[in-house]
Order: C-alpha cells, then structure tokens, then sequence
C-alpha cells in the first residue's frame, strides 16, 4: 500500500511519517509539508498519481488537501484527520482559534530569535505533549508564519470536503467536533481523543480493513 500524506503545521517530516508507520505497518509512505512543499502540487499529487493507494491530509495538511483536491485521481482513498474548513472560530466551521490569536502567535514568531519554544508551547496547548523530537529542522519561522497565514486566510466548504473520509477527535482543543459533524455529518469522532494525529490514522486504518 502507498500512502501519500500531508503533515500538519510545525511538525517534523520524519515525526509524522512514524505516526503514519504506527497505523500502517506495511505501507510506503511518503510525507509532504504545506503550504509550500519541496515539489508542486502538481508534482506531488499526480507524478505518481496510479500507485497512490491512499490520500491523507491531517489538520493543516486537510486544508491544503481540499484545495488541491481537483488534482486527485477521480475514485481514489481520501481522508481528511482533524478536518479543517475554516480554521478562525470567526467563521463558524469548526474552529476553536480565533483570528486575532493566530495573528499574535504570527507576530511572536517573527519576533522570536528560536522559535522552538513558540513551538512546545503549541504541542502542549494541542494536547500532543512537548514532543521535543517533532520540533522541525530547521524551525523556520518563515515556513511556520506561511502556514498561519494560509490557516487564517484559506477556506473550504462541505461541498469541497465530498467524497473524503473525515476523523475528528472527541476532544479536540483547536477544533469543535460537534460543529464539524453538523457541517460534515459523515465525520467519524473518536472517543476521548484530542488533536494528536496517531489515534486518528488508527481509526481511518481500522475503517479501511472494515
């Protein structure tokens, strides 16, 4: 099985890619990192578009899978992990950030000299523990304040979200389940879960082999 997957924001490439192994043992994996990847859209959706087995997006990443959607294969495996529409609270789909925090945490990182304790503070914050080998390398602000950016500025809607599997956990401290199963009423929420990516890709594997 092939998987290609879409990290979500401030995490390492390899961190990811493990939690992605834990859930799918036997599969190849490979991990992009939004907004900007190190290969195009293009590239990276469609190079090898027939031996992809699966799509998966998570929180940042299902963003910046939905707006790329157009260029999956028609009938392939999607899913979306701590789906994200429209992540300001402002906005009413689902999202438990507000605007101006995300401007301040932008504002803050381009001010830091190391950004890694901005960083910690978001893993805890999001329930992920203070995972000191997820931190990425190089912490780039750069990298870091364009994916804020794209949370503040980007959007999707139901409509877009069609055909994805979408995992969301009960929990979750950056996202409303309840408001994202009125928007997605096909979402699957799993109990007593946050926004940590691996009990989500244990769910969408369980789902998979059902």
């Amino acid at each position: 099985m092939k998987i290609l997957a879409v990290n979500g924001w401030g995490l390492k490439r390899d961190w990811f890619h493990r939690q992605v192994q834990v859930a799918f043992p036997a599969a190849a994996i490979t991990v992009i990192q939004p907004p900007e990847t190190d290969v195009s859209p293009a590239a990276a959706l469609e190079g090898d578009a027939k031996a992809v087995d699966l799509y998966l997006g998570y929180s940042l990443g299902s963003l910046w899978l939905i707006g790329h959607r157009r260029r999956i294969p028609a009938g392939a495996k999607k899913a979306l992990l701590a789906p994200i529409l429209a992540f300001p609270s402002e906005k009413n789909m689902g999202g438990c950030v507000t605007a101006t925090q995300l401007r301040y945490l932008i504002r803050a990182l381009r001010r830091a000299a190391d950004p890694r304790p901005l960083l910690a503070s978001f893993y805890r914050d999001a329930g992920l523990g203070v995972l000191n080998d997820a931190f990425p390398e190089p912490a780039d602000p750069v990298h870091l304040i364009a994916g804020l950016e794209y949370l503040l500025n980007t959007h999707a809607s139901a409509l877009d979200a069609e055909g994805f599997i979408t995992i969301a956990g009960e929990h979750d401290p950056l996202l409303d389940s309840g408001q994202l199963q009125r928007i997605l009423p096909g979402l699957e929420i799993v109990p007593i879960t946050g926004h940590a990516p691996l009990p989500l890709l244990k769910k969408l594997a369980a789902l998979m082999r059902a």
